[in-house]
């Protein structure tokens, strides 16, 4: 953020008489508030308060001195203004009647700024923060303009010696060491350097004393909508060109654009919209040093979804975001942000995204909104265009790492790990973090996504706190069961993201009772937990991030398994859940295995909807975290799995043909491979996968070409060059030999094989080959797959 140090220089760029001007510029009122910062900045632990107003009894400002000896109070009396006063006796001597005015005016001044000392001295102060009366032991007059000798003799002679004179000289001095904002519309420069420090310090890594603009990296974007204005040459070259850096992002959010940004569990959603907050601030900020005071200064909202439901419009939007109502009128929304819409229920969800819209409309600012990718394919809204931040590539993951680790040992040792578990932990900025914390306690890397979570668990509950001779009251393992219990019994079963600090306080209670603990322990036991950094016990009680909500449930699930009456069911029934889905995936994770039964029951769920079958192809997922599942039970879940892909095609179109506007077939073919990416994209499941593809290859029958694709597509990482090419060779030979073969069904093949393969140029010109020979057989194939833009549609 621009810091202190750089406004002070910023002040300093202007003269001494313009920074006079400026001070002399503010009436008496807006002063008093100024003051009132400057004081602050300077003495911090002293209490101040504006006490102006009819009550206030000569005392503008007052300011308490308490220490272990006594307690010092001063009255401020705050003037702006020229004093140039002649003597007494020197007023009738004045040759015009204009002169004698002016003087007397003076006068007035003067003997009104001794009438105000008088009374301060007087009338003990009442302040609202204290409640007992306190007499005033010296006295400040604040002079915010030029005072003449003659002034400052007559003030020197008839105040007491417990009364100082601030002078304009003192007031730019002070002003531009402690309280530089001053300068540039103080209060709005205040209130955009809190907001850039609030955004740079809540998050989780802030226990180590760093910003977020000190570690973050930024992840590449890309977007989820297929152009429509493609033909076969220049379908992968688009594609790719659409993949951006995270930096340009912010170069698409004009007025009235709507955007949707979904990623991964973990993938730093909430990080790249506080870092682009803090960007577009710091330019905010910039323009106010550069004398943009004419004109409204442009800024972003970041509020998460559940507060946007506590609004009811723009109006009361800006009220509860600004705070201070008479800086409203110097801004203007650039964007709104909305956090998490994945966190709030599913109930919910379309709500927050209706008044969204209609307070962005009514701001007219462009809007983004985020989201888990696997709750948006479920609750897509229209009219909004799609990006997804993707995990980070290797040298990205390395990036993150040199910010955040000193020590070249760890450093090494973090570089070495990845290098044998990148295709297990997804490379997601919440796992990095997790893995760096654990290699710097325990020199050794975890080796799947669950047990990433279990061994952070572990450290941040203290397991190992006593072996390094840290005190603790409660052993790991009952904090965790706690946190389980809690996570379980007052989320799950109740419905809800979060509870309030009464609920809690019930539950804590009926724990300790439930023990049998000594509840004079109990402020120790919630300090250790709030410790963690696991659960923000704050009002509303929430787990600081979705993940560790799903995983302690998980954790329950897992200590419990054995009084569960239908323990499969439950876990079969949680995963077809829009809102816990994830807790299935943690429980597989903590067993390390999926067992027959969990896989047959989520095959024989009766539902044949899109997003019942979508979840089936999903069931993937739960088999990289079941990693330690017999090999020949990974290789049938594949293959059931799998069998849902031409299945979820077909009704995909299906719905998209009730659509007004033509969609695009081929985009049915990436919603399903991206799914298949997410399914089967693991180093855990390659093996199995590959296997299933060549034994597809022989099957030779329509269902087992989109199946070999999305096997393809989802395992194309881990392949090296060679392998790529012979295994694209072996698909193509598939494809030649399978008999009434549509031509439309050729095409998509074809042109997904160009995405996959760009580097080897004689792969590519055989596939080039095939499409422009498919091309001249059928046109109208094309058209229809991959249509030109019609007017309006984007």
């Amino acid at each position: 953020m621009v810091g202190q140090s750089e406004i002070i220089q910023q002040a300093k760029a202007f003269s001494k008489e313009q920074r006079k001007k400026i001070l002399m510029s503010l009436k008496e009122i807006e002063l008093h508030k100024h003051l009132k910062e400057l004081f602050k900045a300077m003495e911090p632990d002293y209490t101040i308060e504006i006490t102006h107003g009819p009550e206030e009894l000569g005392k503008d400002i007052v300011i308490v001195k308490k220490d272990k000896i006594g307690i010092d109070v001063i009255g401020v009396v705050v003037k702006t203004g020229d004093i140039r006063a002649k003597t007494l006796g020197k007023v009738d001597e004045l040759k015009t009647q204009a002169e004698k005015a002016f003087s007397y005016a003076e006068e007035k001044k003067i003997k009104n700024i001794e009438s105000q000392v008088q009374q301060a001295f007087a009338h003990p102060a009442e302040m609202k923060m204290i409640f007992k009366k306190l007499p005033i032991s010296k006295v400040f007059i604040v002079l915010a303009g030029e005072l003449s000798k003659q002034a400052r003799k007559r003030l020197d002679k008839e105040l007491t010696e417990n009364v100082e004179i601030k002078d304009i000289n003192w007031l730019i001095e002070k002003f531009t060491k402690y309280y530089p904002q001053v300068f540039f519309e103080g209060r709005v420069i205040d209130f955009l350097q809190e907001k850039i420090q609030q955004l740079e310090t809540e998050h989780w890594l802030s226990k180590r004393g760093i910003n977020l603009s000190d570690y973050f990296v930024g992840p590449p974007v890309t977007t989820i909508d297929i152009p429509v204005t493609l033909n076969e040459e220049n379908f992968a070259l688009i594609i790719e060109k659409r993949r951006m850096p995270f930096s340009l992002l912010k170069s698409i959010l004009t007025p009235t654009r709507k955007i949707i940004l979904v990623g991964d569990p973990g993938v730093g959603k909430s990080s790249a919209l506080a870092k682009l907050s803090i960007d577009m601030l710091k330019e905010a900020s910039a323009l106010m040093f550069r004398g943009a005071s004419k004109r409204k200064i442009e800024i972003p909202i970041l509020v998460s979804a559940k507060e946007i439901l506590e609004v009811d419009n723009s109006e009361a939007l800006l009220k509860k975001y600004l705070v201070i109502p008479d800086i409203i009128d110097r801004f203007k929304v650039q964007v709104l942000m909305i956090d998490a819409l994945d966190e709030v229920l599913l109930t919910q969800g379309k709500k927050v995204i209706k008044k969204a819209e209609e307070i962005s409309r009514q701001l007219a600012c462009s809007l983004v909104i985020t989201s888990r990718k696997i709750d948006i394919i479920n609750t897509s809204p229209t009219g909004f265009e799609k990006y997804e931040l993707l995990p980070f590539e290797y040298e990205q993951a390395l990036r993150l790492f040199e910010k955040l680790v000193s020590s070249n040992q760890i450093l090494s040792s973090l570089k070495d790990g990845l290098e044998k578990i990148k295709f297990q932990i997804p490379m997601v900025p919440l796992s990095l973090m997790l893995l760096i914390e654990l290699v710097e306690d325990n020199k050794e890397i975890p080796a799947s996504v669950t047990e990433l979570y279990d061994r952070f668990f572990d450290l941040m509950l203290g397991r190992w706190d006593k072996d390094k001779g840290i005190k603790v009251l409660f052993e790991y393992f009952i904090k965790r069961r706690f946190l389980a219990e809690l996570a379980f019994k007052e989320f799950l079963e109740k419905g809800k993201l979060e509870i309030s600090q009464k609920e809690f306080e019930v539950f804590l209670n009926n724990y300790f009772d439930k023990y049998g603990w000594d509840k004079e322990n109990s402020k120790g036991f919630i300090r250790e937990i709030e410790r963690a950094g696991i659960l923000n016990i704050k009002d509303p009680v929430i787990f600081r991030h979705r993940s560790f909500l799903d995983y302690s449930i998980a954790c329950y699930i897992f200590d419990k398994r054995t009084e569960f009456d239908d323990l499969n069911d439950f876990v079969v029934q949680t995963y077809f859940d829009d809102t816990w889905g994830e807790v299935s995936f943690f429980y597989i994770g903590l067993m390390r295995e999926i067992s027959d039964a969990i896989i047959e029951k989520i095959f024989a769920v009766e539902d044949n909807g899109l997003f019942t079958c979508i979840d089936k192809l999903l069931t993937g997922r739960l088999l990289q975290a079941g990693w330690n599942s017999p090999t020949a039970r990974k290789y049938y879940g594949i293959e059931k799995a799998l069998s849902f892909v031409p299945v979820i095609r077909e009704k995909f179109l299906k719905i998209a043909g009730k659509s007004k506007d033509k969609i695009p077939r081929i985009f049915a073919d990436y919603l399903v491979m991206t799914l298949s990416k997410l399914a089967f994209g693991s180093g855990f499941l390659y093996k199995e996968a590959k296997s299933l593809f060549n034994n597809l290859s022989v099957q030779l029958n329509e269902n087992s070409l989109p199946q070999m694709l999305s096997i393809l597509w989802a395992i194309q990482g881990f392949l090296t060059p060679r392998e790529l090419r012979e295994t694209i060779d072996n698909f193509l030979e598939t494809l030649s030999k399978i008999p009434d073969l549509s031509l439309e069904e050729q095409a998509r093949s074809l042109l997904f094989l160009m995405i996959i393969e760009q580097k080897d140029k004689a792969t590519v010109k055989t596939i080039k080959k095939k499409l422009n020979n498919l091309k001249k057989k059928d046109p109208e194939t094309f058209k229809k797959l991959l249509p030109h833009k019609e007017k309006g549609f984007r």
